[in-house]
């Protein structure tokens, strides 16, 4: 049994599989949940040397969903900013957008992609710190 607890993020990963039973020439089908539980030690990520473009910023808006505003609190963006993005975007995406694009304009100096790892990884986002961050994934 799982104990669900605290705001960590667990994602199943779901496989299903078909194969032939040799016998009676059927057709199997199984299912196969994963779910990873804890803490778990990974090697270091090498990360992106270049600024977040608007392109970048836009599909890690499309995946953050509502974890933006902890990221946002994680890249100390002032409160209030956050409030405001919230109020004058009706869709998440566009706050998490407007939230990314002020960090790269306004705080020039932290607006790196180590900075963007560490905290999507502080808010258990650590896929999409590799997914975005990650020196060997292409522009997405």
């Amino acid at each position: 049994m799982v104990k669900w607890t605290g705001k960590r993020k667990y994602t199943p990963k779901v496989g299903f599989h078909r194969c032939l039973d040799d016998q009676s020439q059927r057709s199997l089908y199984t299912c196969s949940i994963a779910i990873s539980v804890g803490r778990m030690e990974s090697q270091p990520v090498a990360v992106r040397d270049h600024t977040l473009t608007r392109k970048e910023a836009f599909n890690l808006s499309q995946e953050l969903g509502s974890d933006w505003k902890s990221l946002g609190r994680e890249l100390e963006i002032d409160e209030r900013l956050l409030t405001k993005f919230h109020r004058e975007n009706e869709e998440l995406e566009e706050k998490a957008y407007q939230m990314l694009l002020h960090w790269k304009q306004n705080l020039t100096s932290t607006a790196t992609y180590a900075v963007l790892f560490k905290a999507l990884c502080k808010v258990s986002r650590r896929d999409l710190a590799e997914k975005y961050c990650s020196a060997n994934t292409s522009s997405l």
